[in-house]
């Protein structure tokens, strides 16, 4: 017996081809999320020639781009409540390349303090849009895919630097290199941003109760504030791991440069496994295990005399701490009485003031004493990650949540 075709392309009244759109241009703007910051790395020697900026010059700009993108996800909230997150979305990819092709002329350093203040407030506008079209597609899919987006997110660092480090070696300029990246970003934005979700926000103010809204649930900001950790952890990794392997392991320059590559690479790996992990047994086993082989991969950074040794223990730290961000963004996104919007900006908003205050913290300690006791901090945020993991289900249970 032949089955209708309506079998085969409706399923609880979702078409297939349907959630196959939303689920690409869920990946393709989180791949550009996670691409901007790298792009524009790769070129910082290029930049800081053409700016003729100083190194405390260069911190200063990036202390803008975290100070703006605070702003910008403080300011998230309302900006989704009255307009759609996949306009938000497309209008940051807009302004992102803009900006990027800006930061090819800036010929001075308050010139690329704009350029990046500017960036910094795209990205964190965006970073809080695109988990919530994630933490939709869950909803209305009833899937767990934010880790699969998330590993879009690495994906996207991954192949930009890639693709800046051969556009580096073959001595493309950054006026013509950046404009190239922002054309490939504004049409990816344009293909993509007709499969971005609606956000319903009347059938959401209807199931929420009156009033709690007023009040974000503690599980939410618990989510936010172990997403600050575990974000700040993932940073070190990029701000002082090349710098940490060639100064304290005598690792060759090159080798120091591998450090965020194989990083990126191994938490793409384990975000594309993470979620038919987390199917068959469920959020919270996921996240505990992933802490444990991200903490012996610390050690091994820290304890381990061979720079190779080290390298090796910054790919585990990648395939750990893999599924612990996109996994505590779904759990707050699941909670009920709470809007996708306000539970993604809350998150991305605890989670990017520990990436404004982290790295100078470690930085100051580094002076005092060295860079390898610095870096203990990042242990010591694991173990408390870690120690929340133990009470993590039962605090989503008591919020209301379904395990």
């Amino acid at each position: 017996m032949r089955l209708p075709e309506d079998v085969f392309l409706v399923f609880d009244g979702v078409s297939m081809t349907e959630q196959l759109r939303n689920r690409l241009s869920c990946m393709a703007f989180f791949f550009i999320a996670g691409g901007t910051y790298s792009a524009i790395m790769a070129y910082m020697p290029s930049i800081k020639v053409h700016t003729q900026t100083t190194n405390a010059q260069i911190g200063t700009a990036l202390f803008f781009f975290g100070v703006f993108s605070l702003i910008s996800l403080l300011l998230s909230k309302k900006i989704l409540e009255k307009l759609e997150s996949a306009l938000v979305i497309f209008l940051c990819t807009v302004w992102i390349s803009l900006c990027i092709c800006a930061i090819a002329f800036a010929s001075s350093p308050v010139q690329l303090y704009m350029c990046f203040g500017a960036i910094g407030l795209g990205v964190g506008l965006i970073d809080a849009a695109v988990n919530m079209q994630g933490i939709l597609f869950e909803r209305r899919h009833n899937q767990q895919a934010l880790n699969l987006f998330h590993a879009l997110y690495s994906g996207g660092s991954l192949v930009l630097s890639i693709i800046a480090a051969i556009a580096a070696s073959a001595a493309l300029k950054a006026e013509v290199f950046f404009p190239c990246v922002a054309g490939l970003f504004v049409a990816i934005g344009i293909f993509s941003k007709p499969g971005l979700l609606a956000d319903h926000k009347k059938v959401e103010d209807k199931e929420t109760k009156p009033g709690s809204e007023r009040k974000i649930p503690f599980f939410v900001i618990v989510c936010g504030l172990l997403t600050l950790l575990a974000y700040s952890s993932e940073g070190s990794v990029a701000e002082w791991g090349p710098l940490y392997i060639v100064e304290e392991k005598d690792a060759p320059i090159a080798l120091g440069a591998l450090v965020y590559g194989v990083f990126s690479a191994m938490s793409f790996i384990g975000r594309l496994a993470a979620d038919p992990i987390r199917k068959k047994v469920g959020s919270f086993v996921p996240i505990k295990i992933g802490l444990v082989v991200g903490l012996c991969g610390m050690l091994t950074v820290l304890f381990a005399q061979s720079a190779y040794l080290c390298l090796f223990g910054y790919a585990l730290m990648g395939i750990g701490l893999a599924p612990v961000v996109p996994t505590l963004f779904s759990l707050a996104g699941s909670v009920p009485g709470i809007s996708p919007q306000r539970a993604s900006s809350t998150v991305a908003f605890l989670a990017y003031g520990g990436l404004l205050s982290v790295p100078p913290c470690i930085g100051y300690l580094a002076q005092m004493s060295s860079l390898h006791s610095a870096l203990f901090l990042v242990v010591a945020f694991l173990l408390v990650i870690f120690a929340a993991s133990l009470v993590l289900l039962r605090l989503f249970l008591k919020s209301g949540g379904k395990a």
